[in-house]
C-alpha cells in the first residue's frame, strides 16, 4: 500500500501533525507486532544505514529520530532483516509505501483510515474500483 502524503491543508502545523502522526502510529505499530525482535535495518539514501530497535526507541526518555518513517527530504527506508515487510518514504511524490504482510495488515490498516491511497500492489488506486 502506498499512501499518499501531500499536505493538503497547505499549512506547516497540519504537515507537522501528520508528521508526528504517521511516526508515532508506524512505531506502535513496529513495537505490537514485532515485539519479538523490535529492530529494522535502517536506510537514508546518503548516510550510514544502521539498525533501529523500536522497543528501545520507545523506552528512551527523550526518544528523537534520527530517520523518521516519514519521509523528510530523503528517501527513508526501515526494512526488517529478513526483507518480510518495510516501509518506503519517498519525499518528492510525497508519499509513503508500505509492504509486507504483517505490516499491511497493521500500520498499512491504520494508515488507511486517514490517508489517501496512491497505489495499492504497486498500481495505481481507484477508488471506484
Amino acid at each position: 500500500m502506498t499512501f499518499d502524503l501531500t499536505n493538503t491543508a497547505g499549512t506547516v502545523g497540519s504537515w507537522r501533525a501528520r508528521f508526528d502522526a504517521v511516526n508515532a502510529e508506524a512505531l506502535r505499530c513496529f513495537v505490537a507486532e514485532f515485539a519479538d525482535d523490535p529492530r529494522f535495518v535502517v536506510l537514508d539514501w546518503q548516510h550510514p544505514g544502521y539498525w533501529f530497535d523500536a522497543a528501545e526507541h520507545v523506552a528512551a526518555e527523550d526518544s528523537e529520530w534520527h530517520v523518521s518513517v516519514y519521509p523528510n527530504g530523503d528517501y527513508y527506508i526501515f526494512l526488517r532483516e529478513d526483507f518480510s515487510a518495510s516501509t518506503f518514504g519517498h519525499p518528492w511524490e510525497p508519499t509513503l509505501c508500505v509492504f509486507g504482510e504483517r505490516l499491511v495488515n497493521t500500520l498499512g490498516r491504520t494508515l488507511a483510515t486517514w490517508l489517501p491511497h496512491k497505489r495499492v500492489n504497486g498500481q495505481p488506486y481507484d477508488r471506484d474500483g
